[in-house]
């Protein structure tokens, strides 16, 4: 299973969910590089995954590229034993603003994660 935005929100509890209930083989992709040396509430929470049952694999990557999407993707799936079986798309830039009001470079921003 793949989950974007698999360190925040409901995304992380979604991959929690997905490790203990699925095949336990879960793909996190995320726009923050995580370095497990930097403390950091992603890197807690990274490092909590990998304490869980099942597979965890985390990759850093632009979701508004679908080539470099689709590049993290199948290089993670390389390391699976079981073919990656679904998508859970939850990542997302979050703006608090009413859309006549912000930018066209904040609305990019905005949506380039969810529109290809």
């Amino acid at each position: 299973m793949v989950v974007s935005g698999g360190l925040v929100g409901i995304g992380f509890e979604v991959t929690k969910w997905l490790l203990t209930n699925s095949n336990g083989q879960v793909l996190v992709l995320g726009q923050a590089i995580v370095d497990k040396h930097q403390p950091s509430e992603k890197s807690d929470r990274l490092a909590y995954l990998e304490r869980q049952n099942g597979k965890v694999l985390y990759r850093s990557v632009d979701l508004a590229s679908y080539e470099d999407t689709l590049r993290v993707v199948n290089e993670a799936a390389d390391e699976f034993d079981a073919p990656l079986s679904g998508v859970v798309h939850l990542a997302g830039h979050y703006s608090e603003a009413r859309i006549a009001d912000i930018s066209p470079t904040e609305f990019h921003r905005t949506l380039s994660p969810k529109v290809y």
